[in-house]
């Protein structure tokens, strides 16, 4: 945000009560941005193609898009499945894997230039739905789970980390 100038250079703002406190503020919206944040918002969106090339009509040129979206592809949503609990259909539409992301954001004249996934809460998602479920996994799954190394759990995560293997992804696109 710019105060200064009294101006707000994000091409979009979805929500009401923060364009009413822009407003109120003496701040006004304005295309050309040279960024746009949209945190838990790629995976609701009916068309995100669609949305995707929308934001970045509102950009200006090298703008960027600062998102974030659940990966069918990490760890813990692949394992649980329809049993993990960000796999609502009523919340969430869509699930990507990094390959739609790249295609997706090509489609929508974008670069994707990161894709990191944070990896931090994984474990602990399928510890809690398994601990539940004793003896329905393999017996290396169920080691690993009821491990109380911290370091190994540690270990894991920063695996999950550098490989780009959690489901919940970082995302920075940049319009072409």
């Amino acid at each position: 945000m710019d105060q200064a100038g009294g101006s707000v250079s994000f091409c979009e703002v979805e929500d009401p009560g923060l364009i009413a406190a822009l407003k109120e503020a003496g701040l006004q919206l304005e295309t050309g941005g040279k960024a746009v944040l949209w945190f838990d918002k790629m995976d609701r969106v009916e068309n995100p193609q669609q949305k995707l090339k929308s934001l970045m009509g509102g950009l200006g040129a090298g703008g960027k898009i600062f998102a974030t979206a659940w990966l069918c592809s990490g760890f813990d949503v692949s394992l649980l499945g329809p049993e993990h609990p960000a796999v609502n259909p009523l919340e969430r539409l869509n699930l990507y894997t990094p390959k739609g992301l790249r295609q997706l954001a090509l489609r929508a004249g974008a670069d994707l230039v990161e894709f990191s996934t944070p990896g931090g809460l994984d474990l602990e998602v399928v510890k809690k739905t398994y601990a539940k479920k004793k003896n329905q996994t393999t017996p290396f799954l169920d080691s690993m789970l009821e491990n109380e190394d911290p370091n190994m759990n540690h270990e894991f995560v920063n695996f999950l980390q550098s490989n780009r293997l959690s489901s919940f992804g970082r995302i920075v696109l940049r319009k072409i």
